[in-house]
């Protein structure tokens, strides 16, 4: 069982879209406490800037039978990582690009 960048891509796009045009999403997998909170997980972090801990505190207070397998909290950590990566990379290049060249003054 996998959470493929492609999936969460996808989920986020679908989530996104609804949200945008005032529906509601349904998110459901056959027992509704591994895949589907995951899933929900990932979109959190990716589209609603939640870290991976204040993101599944929330869903499991919503829904405490959660139990996602050990193979989605490990890529939902991975994910939480990369999105980190990116977002530090962006803040260094942006940091970068707005600092003045140094002039001595006469």
């Amino acid at each position: 069982q996998v959470l493929t960048q492609t999936m969460i891509s996808e989920v986020v796009q679908f989530v996104t879209d609804a949200r945008r045009s005032g529906n509601a999403a349904l998110i459901h997998c056959l027992m509704g406490k591994s895949r589907s909170p995951s899933v929900v997980i990932a979109y959190m972090i990716r589209a609603e800037n939640y870290s991976f801990d204040s993101a599944y505190c929330h869903v499991k207070t919503e829904r405490p039978g959660i139990d996602p397998n050990q193979g989605f909290l490990k890529q939902l950590a991975q994910i939480t990582e990369t999105e980190f990566k990116d977002l530090l990379q962006r803040h260094l290049h942006l940091g970068a690009s707005l600092r003045s060249p140094t002039s001595s003054r006469v």
